[in-house]
């Protein structure tokens, strides 16, 4: 008995063909029983890995049993395999090319032709894109920022809309990464908001300290905690601080009110 095994939109088909004793699959039919109980039974890739090899060894040790390539290119297909699939799929198609299943065998091939294209784009832009030590080390330079302050009742963390309302004065800020820290300095006349905050992945957590040179606010505790968030792909970075005073010029000498402070930066 020659025995295939033909997978058709997921269904497990088994088609037994009675053969002459010379036919080359006569010597391996333990091999491909053995492979088609393993296909019969799998779930997952690794399953189906696992059947593969059994009808690897029929392959190997009849390599003229062209129905052990077709079951090899089924099995290998289904474990991810791709570019053996193919493999066996062609073997195949040259052992046997006026068989009905090598038009079949050739759609499969086409359709791993595509596969392996794809996963090679793929694996190419996963190449090119930076690691995620180097993104953070570009976070490193120059940026243009604007800012928002919400007055609050108390220290919540308030999460400002990325699209707005900003106010429409940009300030410039200097952005120092190293040892897996964020130091973001901007500045604002008479004085500057320095972060200074650990990064943990996309997140920033730290301290903001407010330096003032106008001389009118040195009694304004200006030390107060932050979060932020990095966004690589659209090149921002949020820094929110919570329950922080208007600790920079003038209007920090009657104004008793706690605020949100959020800067949004750009490049």
């Amino acid at each position: 008995m020659k025995v295939r095994f033909l997978i058709v939109l997921g269904v497990a088909l088994a088609v037994s063909i009675p053969v002459f004793a010379s036919d080359p699959c006569s010597t391996v039919k333990r091999e491909l029983a053995y492979g088609m109980a393993a296909a019969e039974d799998a779930k997952e890739r690794e399953d189906f890995a696992r059947a593969a090899e059994e009808f690897e060894k029929a392959a190997k040790n009849a390599p003229g049993c062209a129905f052990a390539f077709f079951n090899l290119g089924v099995t290998h297909q289904q474990a991810g395999n791709y570019v053996k699939a193919k493999a066996a799929f062609e073997r195949f198609i040259k052992l046997a090319p006026s068989d009905p299943d090598a038009e079949i065998a050739q759609q499969e091939v086409y359709k791993l032709e595509y596969r392996i294209k794809r996963a090679a784009e793929e694996k190419k832009k996963i190449e090119k894109s930076p690691s995620p030590e180097k993104m953070i080390q570009n976070l490193a330079g120059t940026w243009m920022t604007r800012q928002r302050k919400v007055r609050t009742l108390n220290d919540h963390y308030y999460p400002p809309d990325l699209n707005g309302p900003w106010e429409t004065a940009r300030h410039n800020a200097n952005v120092v990464v190293t040892g897996g820290r964020i130091i973001v300095k901007v500045h604002k006349h008479p004085g500057m908001f320095i972060f200074n905050g650990r990064i943990d992945g996309e997140l920033i957590e730290g301290r903001l300290t407010m330096e003032d040179n106008s001389g009118i606010c040195p009694q304004i505790p200006k030390n107060y905690p932050f979060n932020g968030k990095i966004f690589f792909k659209s090149s921002k970075i949020l820094l929110i601080a919570r329950g922080a005073t208007d600790g920079i010029g003038s209007t920090c000498r009657n104004d008793p009110n706690l605020y949100v402070w959020a800067f949004i930066l750009n490049r």
